[in-house]
Order: C-alpha cells, then sequence, then structure tokens
C-alpha cells in the first residue's frame, strides 16, 4: 500500500471508530431525560392511557429499536463525514455494472447453504443444553401475523425496509466502508478484513457465519472498489432470508420444533455446511491477494485524480 497515499489527505485517521460505542451509550440516558421532559410538558402518559396504546406490541418494539440503532448510526456517519470531510463518491466508487460483477451476486448460494446449515447445526447443540431457549428462538418470526400484531401490515412493512433496504446500505457503509478503511489505514488491510469481519459477526447471532459473510463482502469491494456490489449482495441475501421467512409464515402446516427434528436434519446441514465452506474457502483464498492493493478509497480518489 502507498503509504503516501494514505497519509495524505487521509479521513480515516482524525475520528476513531469506537466513538460510535459513545454515542449509543450516551444516546440512552439523554433520550430518556427527552421523554421525561416532553412527556411531563405534554402529558404522554395521559394521552398514551386515552388512546389505549399497547406499547406491548410488537410494532412498537421494532420501531424503537430500529429507529434507534439506525438513526444513531446514520447521526454517526453524517458526523464522521462532516468532521473528517470524507468524500462518499470515493467510498462508494465506480458504478458496478451487473454484467461485470454479476458473478459475485451467485455468491449469495453458498453464503445462504452455511447460513442455513450452520445454523441448524447451533441450534442442535444448544438444544442439546437448553431445549427452552431454542424453542425461544425458533418461535421468534421476522415477519408476523394479526395473531401476535394488532397491526400486521404496518409491523411487516417496518421489517421489510429495515431488513432489505435500512440494513444493506447502513451496516455496507459502517463496516465495509468507514471501519474497513480506518482500520486498513491504522494497521494494515489484512487485520481490517479479518478485525471488521469478526466485529460484524459479533453482531449476528450465527458468529461463523456472519463473519465469513463479512469476509465475502470485504474481497467483493477490494476486487470491484465500488460499495454498490456488497450492498447489492447483502440486499440478495436478506431478500431471500425475508422470502424463507414469508413462506414459513404462511405454509399450511407448519411443524412444531423438536430435538427430533432438529437431529433429522443434521445430514443434509452438515452438507450444506461442507459445500458451501468449500466453495467460500476457494473465492477467499482466490482473493487474498487483494490485501496487497490500495484500499477502495483511496484506489477511487486517485483514479479521479488522474
Amino acid at each position: 500500500m502507498n503509504s503516501k497515499t494514505i497519509a495524505d489527505n487521509n479521513p480515516f485517521a482524525r475520528v476513531k471508530t469506537r466513538s460510535i460505542v459513545y454515542w449509543f451509550v450516551l444516546a440512552i440516558p439523554l433520550l430518556l431525560i427527552l421523554y421525561i421532559v416532553v412527556g411531563t410538558s405534554l402529558d404522554l402518559p395521559g394521552i398514551i392511557a386515552r388512546q389505549r396504546i399497547d406499547f406491548e406490541d410488537p410494532l412498537f418494539s421494532s420501531i424503537l429499536i430500529n429507529s434507534f440503532f439506525y438513526l444513531i448510526i446514520i447521526a454517526w456517519l453524517l458526523f464522521y463525514q462532516n468532521r473528517t470531510k470524507l468524500s462518499f463518491s470515493y467510498l462508494w466508487g465506480r458504478r458496478a455494472l451487473l454484467t461485470e460483477y454479476g458473478g459475485l451476486l451467485l455468491l449469495v448460494i453458498p453464503l445462504m447453504l452455511f447460513a442455513f446449515g450452520s445454523t441448524q447445526i447451533i441450534y442442535y447443540l444448544l438444544y442439546l443444553v437448553s431445549p427452552e431457549v431454542v424453542d425461544g428462538l425458533l418461535s421468534q418470526e421476522l415477519l408476523l401475523t394479526a395473531k401476535s400484531t394488532a397491526y400486521p401490515g404496518l409491523y411487516n412493512t417496518i421489517q421489510v425496509i429495515a431488513i432489505v433496504i435500512l440494513a444493506p446500505i447502513v451496516e455496507e457503509i459502517l463496516f465495509r466502508g468507514v471501519f474497513f478503511h480506518r482500520w486498513g489505514t491504522k494497521w494494515s488491510v489484512r487485520t481490517a478484513v479479518i478485525t471488521s469481519s469478526i466485529i460484524f459477526g459479533c453482531l449476528h447471532f450465527n458468529l461463523l457465519w456472519a463473519s465469513l459473510f463479512g469476509l465475502v463482502m470485504c474481497f467483493a469491494y477490494l476486487k470491484t472498489k465500488s460499495l454498490a456490489v456488497p450492498i447489492a449482495m447483502h440486499f440478495l441475501n436478506n431478500f431471500i432470508a425475508l422470502g424463507i421467512s414469508f413462506w414459513f409464515l404462511w405454509r399450511p402446516n407448519p411443524e412444531s420444533t423438536s430435538i427430533d427434528a432438529l437431529q433429522s436434519s443434521l445430514g443434509q446441514s452438515a452438507i450444506a455446511t461442507l459445500v458451501a465452506s468449500i466453495w467460500l474457502i476457494i473465492f477467499c483464498r482466490r482473493h487474498w491477494r487483494l490485501i496487497q492493493k490500495p484500499l477502495p478509497y483511496f484506489a477511487n480518489r486517485d483514479a479521479a485524480l488522474d
């Protein structure tokens, strides 16, 4: 990597990535204070009681969690951009054509296979220790019917927007965009690939799959120098996952989950995990050399200045 390129006008050297943690920590008491002040002046408890709003409905927990999570990240990204004069156009890169990099979208197939197989195995192993925990996890659904919420249409719409649109864009800009470049310039591209992928994995239930997903997204970004490619792959992955959830939601005869059902699918899960692992390992090994190349932001900036 060209050290002059990194040192000269480097927006990733000015704000520490851990500052986003401070934003989340400080946001909670600030929001509580805001609620107390506004609630007292506008009599929010009385309004809620008169309108008979049921805040135990999943709709409101979904709105609160998604709004809090994404608003803090978006606010921090805007703060980062303003503080460092980061160019989102260099971060985004050139427009990647589907005809040129469409083959990378096929990687969603082994990623989904690995997710299915490894998750089933994790559920089975966890079931042996704590069946109640697995029952609780498997009872959670991305999409809900009128049996679970009074506002199924609105709830599912919010979920679709958050999972299919917001998550791919915001998470890729944060992890493959800012975090990846920050750690790549601070340490090395190799360390940034591994660290950003593992931290991304820690924020998901299936740490192994999510870390591998992050690894593939890093190489896709390094290969294309276009953030649109990992965003498109992330979008497709989440869209398929949501489609599977939709099928389970509306299937006529849902099967109850049991240790026998998990055990009977162990063979298929192991095969799916093995096949997907081989496919993804081959892809990562073939593209590992890309860690010797300049980070996408600096490569795009140099190309624009030429």
